[in-house]
Formats: structure tokens, sequence, C-alpha cells
């Protein structure tokens, strides 16, 4: 398994918003769809996938997640 953590938290997108830091493991073997778990790091419950659009939902779920918790209000 392999851990990628693309950004720094803290670090903000062109558009303001604040950046996540995603840890994914992935399972990739020959045939079978990618299987793995994905979540913000610091936080103790990634989402689990079985396969591409498994994984871009998670993303998009987590994403919304981090919206919702830095939306004023």
């Amino acid at each position: 398994m392999t851990s990628i953590s693309r950004r720094d938290r803290g670090q903000t997108e062109p558009g303001g918003e604040a950046a996540l830091t995603l840890i994914m493991e992935l399972s990739l073997t020959g045939g079978d769809p990618i299987t793995g778990s994905v979540g913000v790091a610091g936080e103790s419950r990634p989402m689990l996938f079985h396969g591409w659009i498994d994984l871009m939902s998670a993303i998009n779920s987590l994403r919304a997640d981090a919206n919702r918790r830095t939306a004023p209000g």
C-alpha cells in the first residue's frame, strides 16, 4: 500500500479555498478494479472505495464535508 500526500494543510487554492491533505491507500492487482481507502490526514475514518467511480465519489464527499465544516454560519 502507498500513502500519498498531495498538499500541506492550510495552503489555499487560487479561489481562496483551503486545500485538504488526503491520505490514499491503493491496492492495484492485475485485472481487478482499484480498491483502497481515502481520507483527510489526521482524521480517523477513511472512506473505502472499489473502482474509479467510487474513488472519485469518496474524494467529492470528503471535499463536501470539509466545505460544510468550514462554511460560515
